[in-house]
């Protein structure tokens, strides 16, 4: 396609099977949905946390850039903020938790309300 790998962003929710195989083939930088600071919440609005919990795809994620060269060894967490859901105060304290041994810039992102949303902003 023409395109420089470091262009090129792999983003997923969590299939750690698929993102560990990956590791090995190809070396792109790495995004990964993680939209809550833990499992109570992630299972609730992330169903893939069900099968792969927030640790299991956290340890993955480090597999990924112990393999990568992409983005200066860090990857983007992106984190969809949702009214009384996983805004507060200490779930950004549980979110600094469980990324501080992961490399990593965070993109807090708005919820996008649209009618019968069943979140807020």
């Amino acid at each position: 396609f023409g395109l420089s790998k470091r262009r090129v962003t792999l983003s997923t929710s969590g299939v750690v099977p698929a993102l560990d195989k990956l590791g090995d083939m190809i070396d792109v930088a790495l995004a990964i949905s993680l939209h809550a600071p833990n499992d109570t919440i992630r299972d609730e609005i992330v169903p893939i946390n069900r099968k792969y919990n927030i640790e299991t795809f956290l340890s993955a994620v480090r597999r990924y850039l112990e393999k990568s060269n992409a983005n200066q060894g860090r990857v983007t967490v992106e984190y969809v903020m949702l009214d009384h859901i996983n805004d507060s105060t200490d779930d950004a304290h549980q979110l600094a938790e469980v990324l501080k041994d992961t490399p990593c810039k965070i993109n807090l992102i708005p919820w996008n309300p649209f009618p019968g949303a069943p979140y807020g902003r």
